[in-house]
């Protein structure tokens, strides 16, 4: 979607050091990472098996030709970063949950003498654990050319703006079935390829700011403003149209964040350009009004389109009329629960993925509905890592700061605009996790993993091109 500047298109062909050559395993690995990306969102979000068994076939595909590249070039070169680490730990940390110990580590009813109260949901969560970190570590390795970039974000906007229209297509045509052709019990609460319309929310979150960002930080030219200007607006309908109240609060809170982020940007750069060029204060307020045009647009197609289901999606009036067992189901019901079953296994948790298994026992209700998330992933994260994994939440969230305050800084206007919607993109999942459970879902946990790796391998990109 966007011509390359010829310094940039020629990256790849430049000489680098050895450890970076291409090679055509080197080429098809990287293709087949965006390809993932540009597929995982159409299985239904890629929560059912199948999926999720697919996707690891073809990582093992990949990191095969990975492989296949190292040989080619007959060195070794593992790209190990800070927040990769604390992914591993994570990862190790579930490991542990099923390793069978001498002693119990619960108290009371409990007597397992592993952490996992479930170890086969656990073994599960592993795997597919395991299977987004080694799509983080293919892209933490092959992330390595400004081209790399622009092709990846194109395909992360392609593939972002045929999920929304699909999804705005599908709601005005809806039949009763997901994608017009699978029938569920739970297709009144789908949206395009995803079961539950706030999934496909978070989905867009992770997207909307890219084509915005690119535009708005002039990192695309004149003539392809109106393509990344319509994405992004389609985007944002579809948020919209979806009547995720979860969506809408991330979605404003992306765009809070987003002139905040621009200013701090804007600042650094004018600190570091004092005495050459100096930038003009007018840059910041492109933002402001860019994100006030979006707005303005969005609001304006939805009411266009159909805002009265929105409306009433989004309306309270409703929640007064709710009978008692499903007041007691609702998300503070459910967070004050989970905090009762992290109270009594504060230390180790419950074990990844056992959380539906043990919470019937920490339930105050009825226990007539049956819940499967917590619907906030930091609850629900302790509830199942304990108190070691909510540290190492933290430890990835301040690696996750850093990175985000380091790409700012970046000096390439392409680089800067890509990181700049990478951050707000994460910020809006990472918002949107405190009602819902987008983390959980792999092709939204796998694209947020993907923008985490943008800003991971920033710099690394800019080192790349000054030794090319």
């Amino acid at each position: 979607m966007n011509a390359l500047p010829q310094d940039t298109a020629r990256a790849e062909l430049r000489p680098m050091s050895d450890a970076h050559q291409v090679t055509l395993f080197d080429r098809l690995a990287f293709g087949g990472l965006v390809l993932a990306c540009v597929a995982s969102p159409w299985p239904f979000g890629s929560v059912e098996f199948y999926a999720i068994d697919v996707l690891a076939i073809w990582l093992l595909l990949l990191i095969g030709l990975w492989a296949l590249h190292m040989a080619a070039i007959k060195k070794l070169v593992v790209r190990m970063t800070p927040i990769l680490w604390v992914l591993l730990m994570l990862l190790a940390l579930g490991l542990v949950q099923i390793v069978p110990l001498p002693f119990s580590p619960h108290r009371g009813l409990w007597q397992s003498h592993r952490i996992s109260l479930d170890p086969s949901a656990t073994l599960q969560a592993i795997t597919k654990w395991s299977l987004l970190v080694g799509y983080f570590f293919l892209a933490s390795q092959l992330l390595y050319t400004p081209r790399r970039l622009q092709i990846l974000v194109n395909a992360l906007i392609v593939v972002g703006l045929c999920v929304a229209l699909v999804g705005i297509f599908n709601k005005l045509t809806f039949n009763g079935k997901i994608l017009w052709f699978r029938p569920s019990d739970f297709a009144r609460d789908a949206f395009g390829p995803f079961v539950n319309r706030n999934h496909f929310a978070g989905f867009m979150e992770l997207i909307l700011p890219l084509p915005l960002l690119l535009v708005l930080g002039r990192a695309v030219e004149r003539d392809r403003w109106i393509v990344y200007g319509f994405s992004a607006l389609v985007m944002g309908t579809a948020i919209l149209l979806s009547g995720s109240r979860g969506g809408l609060m991330a979605l404003v809170a992306q765009l809070l964040f987003l002139p905040i982020l621009a200013q701090y940007a804007w600042s650094q750069r004018q600190q570091q350009q004092r005495g050459e060029i100096s930038l003009r204060s007018g840059s910041w307020w492109r933002y402001v009004g860019g994100t006030a045009l979006l707005v303005a647009s969005i609001v304006i197609a939805t009411w266009w389109i159909g805002a009265e289901p929105i409306t009433s999606r989004l309306s309270l009036a409703d929640q007064f009329n709710q009978s008692r067992p499903i007041l007691q189901q609702r998300r503070p019901a459910i967070w004050k629960s989970s905090l009762n079953m992290i109270q009594a296994h504060a230390v180790f948790g419950v074990g990844a993925g056992a959380y539906p298994t043990v919470f019937p026992h920490y339930d105050a209700s009825t226990g007539y509905f049956f819940v499967n998330a917590a619907h906030n992933d930091y609850i629900q994260g302790v509830a199942e890592m304990g108190i070691i994994g909510g540290l190492l939440g933290l430890a990835f969230l301040y690696s996750l700061a850093r990175l985000i305050k380091r790409v700012l800084t970046v000096n390439d206007r392409w680089e800067r605009s890509a990181g700049l919607a990478a951050a707000v993109g994460c910020i809006g999942l990472l918002a949107h996790s405190l009602v819902d459970f987008n983390l959980q879902i792999t092709s939204n946990a796998l694209v947020f993993l993907i923008l985490v790796a943008i800003l991971d391998t920033s710099q690394w990109r800019a080192g790349q091109a000054q030794t090319a």
